[in-house]
């Protein structure tokens, strides 16, 4: 298979796009994963109902 001639601006386009797509697949992958995590501790408005508020005048 014969080389192909690139400039630097084709390398580093290239490299940049790189580093972008591993990237976005360690984000995909780390936010799979907290799914599956047992202790969240973010608000789930499915497993919590959301706090009363006070209806009281004073």
């Amino acid at each position: 298979m014969p080389r192909i001639q690139m400039t630097r601006t084709v390398k580093l386009t290239l490299f940049v796009l790189r580093i972008y797509l591993i990237l976005l697949l360690a984000l995909i992958i780390i936010k799979f994963l907290g799914v599956f995590s047992p202790n969240k501790s973010s608000y789930n408005p499915v497993s919590s109902p959301p706090p009363k508020t006070s209806t009281q005048n004073k």
